[in-house]
């Protein structure tokens, strides 16, 4: 069976006042004393799933950031207005074919 939350807002105040007449109980048991709601089965908590991460190889990281900082430099020469030569073209492009190979 699955349970229902409810959630309320009180006073500090009140708080303070449920606090005090639940005792050594928490707010919701002494609550739950008051309405006569007896729980036969204890609510399933459920626990969030446990994330897993695999390691990778600190190689291929660094030759991914290496492949960055060189994709970065192309973007600033290029911006600064040096022209481009075919050669310098096609072998970008060729880069670029071959990461996208790879990522797939």
């Amino acid at each position: 069976m699955k349970y229902k939350q409810i959630k309320i807002n009180v006073a500090p105040g009140h708080y303070d006042e449920l606090l005090e007449k639940a005792g050594d109980r928490s707010i919701a048991q002494y609550i739950r004393e008051q309405l006569d709601i007896d729980l036969k089965d204890k609510p399933i908590t459920l626990k969030k799933p446990k994330k897993y991460y695999l390691q990778t190889d600190p190689m291929l990281i660094y030759q991914i950031n290496k492949i960055g900082t060189n994709v970065n430099q192309i973007a600033k020469r290029l911006n600064s207005g040096d022209s481009v030569t075919r050669i310098t073209l096609s072998v970008l492009i060729e880069i670029m074919s071959t990461l996208k190979r790879l990522i797939k």
